[in-house]
């Protein structure tokens, strides 16, 4: 019998429009608060990781709203602070809903 496997999502509530079909909470027009969000996420799992003994993680899945809507600075600090709480497992899946809109060449 195997554990359970360690998981995390993310919800990226920014979107550049809002799409007919979408029933999650989503804000447009709404960059400026990417920042203070992102702040949000790195106090919210460091209060997480002190009630709750999880990880190392298999996966990370950043939802959305469009995460890809994070520039890379904002990705890579969330990342380093969920390694550093709950550690990642060697081969952990990690997963970032794009929107084409949002996506080119780095």
């Amino acid at each position: 019998m195997t554990g359970a496997v360690q998981s995390l999502y993310i919800h990226i509530p920014f979107c550049p429009k809002k799409c007919d079909y979408c029933a999650f909470v989503t804000h447009v027009g709404s960059s400026r608060l990417i920042e203070p969000y992102v702040q949000a996420v790195l106090l919210e799992a460091q209060l997480l990781s002190s009630r709750h003994a999880v990880g190392p993680l298999e996966t990370v899945y950043f939802g959305g709203g469009t995460p890809s809507m994070l520039d890379g600075e904002h990705i890579h600090s969330i990342l380093q602070k969920i390694e550093a709480l709950f550690g990642l497992a060697a081969g952990a899946e990690i997963t970032l809903e794009v929107h084409p809109a949002t996506a080119g060449p780095t």
